[in-house]
């Protein structure tokens, strides 16, 4: 079942992503969703009902899995014109350095004080996190430039993947 875990949240949030352009206020909510499952999660690991702690965890990890997409769409919106590559790597490289240090952080504050001081680290720097992003003007560049272009009859270029793909087999292997 951990692949349910995993695969749920982007499958919803990203089938939200494609019904409904990338906004502050999507990104928002699953961001405190986030910090809720977190505060609620570190306050039920003292309980001995493995059952709970395992639900919380789940609902945590559901919402947190399912940031990453909306997280990285909203920074391609915002960047706009700066390449997705751009964008995308800058953010995956700042999350390794900002996981590599908050684990060892929290590692020693739950060595030292236990899990629910470590825990409390993170709740207060997800905290940080929605203040930092309520505060981002929503300025959908790619989405104003896409409608702008639908509106004048221009076709709007999108990336296909399998279509490049298609083209390189077709051409190699002919």
């Amino acid at each position: 079942w951990w692949w349910l875990e995993c695969l749920a949240p982007y499958c919803v949030e990203s089938g939200w992503i494609v019904l409904k352009p990338i906004s502050i206020l999507t990104t928002l909510i699953v961001y405190v969703l986030s910090f809720i499952g977190m505060v609620v999660f570190t306050f039920t690991l003292n309980l001995e009902n493995l059952l709970v702690i395992f639900f919380t965890a789940g609902v945590l990890g559901f919402f947190m899995t399912g940031y990453l997409p909306i997280g990285f769409e909203f920074g391609v919106e915002i960047t706009y014109p700066e390449s997705e590559g751009t964008s995308s790597g800058l953010l995956n490289a700042f999350a390794q350095v900002f996981g590599i240090i908050f684990t060892l952080i929290q590692g020693q504050l739950t060595t030292d004080y236990g899990p629910l001081s470590g825990n409390i680290f993170l709740c207060a720097w997800i905290l940080l996190g929605i203040v930092l992003t309520a505060l981002i003007k929503s300025d959908l560049k790619r989405h104003g430039v896409n409608v702008s272009n639908i509106n004048k009859g221009q076709a709007v270029t999108s990336y296909d993947p399998f279509k490049e793909i298609n083209t390189f087999i077709q051409q190699e292997c002919v």
